[in-house]
């Protein structure tokens, strides 16, 4: 059926109240509350639109991250993630938990110590975006360094030293080992 003819279509950047709620994972009611704290831009009419660029511009400016602050021992405060509206996926604590093959414990730490963004709630919500790019942070492994560069004669260099004491280590422990076995075998019960 032709949208020019259904007075119930709406154009495809535009949201009604529950396409939004189902993008932000919350409830319809939430998303009026939004509209009404004109936290959430929408355009008036009936039914109440909201364009997908002004939810994604809600979205980043909505996320935190924890920060450690300085002087008290382990305190974080929350403060704006300062991300750029994109397409975003949202998804619960235990989702992500589940995805990574954690507990959500570990998940909330992550959220709690500032490794990763999110935005606040009664149920906490995670951009997918932000997960791929921590998860893409703690997997990268910076190439080789090229040889004959100073970084790497600092590296062999560790390495050497790190391959002497090792071998340092076993030499005593072969010195030490006949005594030990000789303590050992007088400390021995007798059978009798």
């Amino acid at each position: 059926m032709d949208s020019s003819l259904d007075p119930n279509a709406h154009p495809r950047n535009m949201l009604l109240d529950h396409e939004v709620a189902e993008r932000l994972r919350c409830s319809v009611s939430s998303v009026k509350r939004l509209r009404l704290s004109h936290a959430l831009a929408y355009h008036d009419g009936r039914p109440a639109l909201t364009a997908l660029s002004d939810l994604e511009r809600y979205v980043a400016s909505v996320k935190i991250i924890q920060v450690l602050m300085h002087g008290t021992p382990r305190s974080y405060s929350a403060i704006p993630a300062d991300t750029k509206p994109r397409q975003f996926k949202l998804l619960t604590v235990s989702e992500v938990a589940r995805d990574l093959r954690r507990v959500p414990a570990t998940i909330r730490r992550w959220l709690r110590t500032g490794k990763l963004p999110y935005l606040p709630g009664r149920i906490v919500r995670i951009d997918e975006a932000d997960l791929n790019e921590f998860i893409l942070r703690r997997s990268y492994r910076p190439e080789e360094t090229q040889t004959g560069t100073v970084e790497f004669m600092l590296k062999k260099r560790a390495q050497e030293v790190a391959e002497i004491k090792r071998l340092a280590r076993e030499a005593a422990l072969r010195r030490r080992m006949p005594r030990t076995l000789k303590k050992a075998k007088r400390l021995k019960p007798r059978r009798g």
